[in-house]
């Protein structure tokens, strides 16, 4: 099992370096939506950017591995409720 987390954490860090590397739509749409969630401008994560299908299927496959009873979902809803 630990052999399992290691190759996802070493999976989900490539997908952050590509997603850190990728251009955003366009500046202005970034801005915006940084501003709605209350990122910094400066954050070096782009949110407007779509992913590939292919990382898209194993980002969805690791989150169901890590959290099989959707539990990083029940953490953002309760964060964001939290922040109100």
């Amino acid at each position: 099992m630990k052999r399992q987390i290691t190759a996802l954490a070493a999976g989900l860090a490539t997908l952050a370096h590509r997603v850190i590397q990728a251009r955003p739509l366009s500046r202005h749409r970034e801005c915006a939506a940084r501003a709605a969630i209350g990122m910094p401008a400066r954050h070096p994560e782009r949110i407007t950017r779509e992913l590939p299908a292919a990382q898209e299927e194993w980002l969805a496959a690791a989150c169901a591995e890590l959290w099989p009873a959707d539990e990083y979902t029940h953490i953002i809803a309760d964060t964001r409720r939290e922040d109100r």
